[in-house]
């Protein structure tokens, strides 16, 4: 357990990983469904991160879905759009969107083209089940914090009040700061 505790404590994330509230309620799908860059260009300015996202191994990438949480990962490294949900569900346009924006943003950032076709679009399969209808959240930051440490996902439903309990001291702790 001393080990498990050590794994979920803190929100650490390597230099060369990002986490974006980007997609929320996925600004990138306009209201009729379309592809729109332009509301979430602005978003990724070196000045106001102070990098660029172009920089990381890994840009994690909440994904509001109406009620639910669910993770998206452009892995850069490895070349792959993955796709993470504590239920299990898959959802095409999020990846072919992301990979879109990607593409989208690479340009605007650094001016070249960049060719994803051949990037793999993977929808991760072997995860932590959700087992309510309420801890979409808390699986979707604990998602994030073990992928960008290269960290097995072991846990469970069965630790999700630790996990808020964790939450809410760090955020209450960045507050005092």
């Amino acid at each position: 357990m001393e080990k498990f505790h050590s794994l979920c404590s803190g929100f650490i994330y390597p230099s060369r990983t990002v986490l974006f509230t980007l997609l929320t309620s996925f600004r990138l799908i306009s209201d009729r469904g379309g592809y729109n860059f332009p509301p979430v260009r602005r978003w990724t300015v070196h000045k106001k991160l102070g990098y660029s996202p172009l920089e990381c191994d890994k840009i994690f990438v909440p994904i509001h879905q109406e009620i639910r949480w669910c993770l998206a990962v452009i892995n850069k490294k490895d070349e792959t759009f993955q796709y993470l949900d504590s239920l299990k569900r898959v959802d095409s346009q999020v990846l072919n969107v992301l990979a879109r924006y990607y593409v989208d943003e690479v340009k605007e950032k650094s001016g070249k083209d960049l060719n994803v076709s051949s990037w793999e679009r993977e929808f991760v399969k072997d995860l932590p089940k959700q087992e309510n209808v309420f801890d979409c959240g808390v699986f979707m930051l604990k998602y994030a914090n073990f992928y960008c440490r290269d960290v097995g996902l072991c846990f469970s439903q069965q630790h999700m009040p630790y996990f808020r309990q964790r939450i809410a001291k760090e955020i209450l702790k960045l507050r005092a700061e």
